[in-house]
């Protein structure tokens, strides 16, 4: 069985819905652009990824993907708790009703300031990056009589092939590198202030592969191992980011999660019964359950090509034009938000500002005209949150929550301007 993504977006009597809504009347009634996301998505992704994995695996809902805390919240009520990698993304668990036990904090460069606001919120797993950070961990939870528990962050030898953003095989500013582990682990386990539980691994992103999955399970698992030996007793917790993901691009396929399923309980057999599971989720848990609407402005001729000039791009979705750390600079599927039969010719989707960067594509489009809207799907991870906003001072665009027939504006617009202090 495959994942099956955008069960919530549809054409119904020839108009775009989410769940029970016209889109249309969504950016009539907040304006365009406009992220739109499902709740009935959000659910449905976490309930199909919960049940790869034997209970009681906690799921945390990686919160760079798509920071609106509504959206988190909604994974909370689920039963997500959350990686943060900044402390203000612990704002927003925090705001979104996540348990502070229920969450982990990771990044290579936490401040000290942040690892005191993480101590004194209580939150549930630091997860360290290096030795020196350990250090400075271990000297302010010391100042403020606490002990904390923490995890390393260990950098698997081998590169995951089939990881779009491959986190692993490569020297990196991330963790501790896999031949570190002994040294390390013994060090950290000796510093005042930090009880050491267990581990952390993540090796790319936008895995499609089950048995890709699998393996970076398999060879975390074997980190375990060598984690049991160095110190003489059993990992307490692996948190592992698999990076999975959905079908972003039309030559992509949707993982397969039946095989998921039986890869991971053939490969978590091996892991301790004492050993609790964390598996963090980012882009698989939101990406299909948002879409990025915007509208026609201008449409024009150039040497023999169309051009649909719209009113979003890349300051607001630089993942799907303008390329996301050129990683993933092909195109996202477009579709229009009134059904018809696309033209013969290719319509070429900019956006409106002052590059060639901002550009999503060539699409069989039908003929549009100004007014009209289109919608950029699986937007709902590393959209708003991966945008450049200030990019030419467009206002930025609100975002909608949907739920059956109920709407909920979780994010105005706003003018650039207000991010400023007042002229002299």
């Amino acid at each position: 069985m495959t994942h099956r993504p955008i069960v919530s977006f549809e054409h119904k009597r020839g108009r775009l819905h989410v769940e029970a809504i016209e889109v249309d009347s969504l950016a009539e009634r907040f304006g365009s652009p406009l992220y739109v996301y499902s709740t009935a998505a959000l659910r449905a992704s976490y309930a199909a990824l919960a049940g790869a994995f034997p209970a009681p695996t906690r799921i945390l809902y990686s919160l760079k993907a798509n920071s609106n805390p509504h959206v988190a919240a909604v994974l909370r009520a689920c039963g997500a708790g959350a990686e943060l990698a900044s402390i203000g993304e612990l704002g927003i668990a925090q705001r979104a009703g996540v348990e502070p036990s229920h969450m982990v904090f990771a990044g290579p460069a936490k401040r000290d300031h942040e690892l005191r606001a993480w101590m004194l919120a209580e939150g549930g797993l630091l997860n360290l990056e290096s030795l020196g950070e350990a250090q400075r961990a271990s000297r302010i939870a010391t100042e403020l009589g606490r002990t904390i528990d923490v995890a390393l962050r260990v950098n698997p030898r081998e590169r995951n092939v089939d990881a779009k953003m491959a986190m692993g095989g490569k020297p990196l500013p991330f963790g501790i590198d896999e031949e570190q582990l002994p040294h390390v682990a013994r060090a950290v386990d000796a510093l005042p202030g930090l009880t050491l539980r267990g581990l952390h691994v993540y090796s790319g992103s936008q895995v499609l592969d089950a048995a890709a999955a699998a393996s970076t399970m398999s060879t975390a698992i074997d980190f375990v191992e060598t984690y049991g030996a160095v110190l003489g007793r059993a990992c307490e917790v692996l948190d592992v980011g698999l990076g999975l993901g959905v079908p972003t691009f039309p030559d992509e396929t949707a993982l397969d999660l039946d095989a998921l399923r039986t890869h991971m309980t053939r490969v978590l057999a091996r892991l301790i019964p004492s050993c609790k599971l964390h598996v963090e989720a980012g882009r698989f848990l939101v990406a299909s359950a948002g879409i990025y609407v915007s509208t026609v402005v201008d449409v024009k001729e150039s040497h023999g090509s169309r051009f649909v000039i719209t009113d979003g791009g890349m300051h607001h979705h630089s993942a799907a034009a303008g390329g996301f750390g050129n990683v993933f600079r092909r195109q996202y599927r477009v579709v229009p938000t009134v059904d018809a039969v696309p033209d013969a010719r290719p319509s070429i989707v900019v956006g409106p500002l002052c590059t060639p960067m901002d550009r999503f594509g060539s699409y069989a489009l039908p003929v549009l005209e100004p007014g009209a809207r289109i919608a950029t799907l699986a937007s709902g991870a590393y959209g708003y949150s991966c945008g450049h906003l200030l990019f030419l001072s467009h206002a930025t665009p609100a975002e909608v929550l949907v739920d059956g027939a109920d709407v909920r504006l979780v994010r105005e617009a706003a003018s650039t301007a207000g991010l400023f202090t007042p002229a002299d």
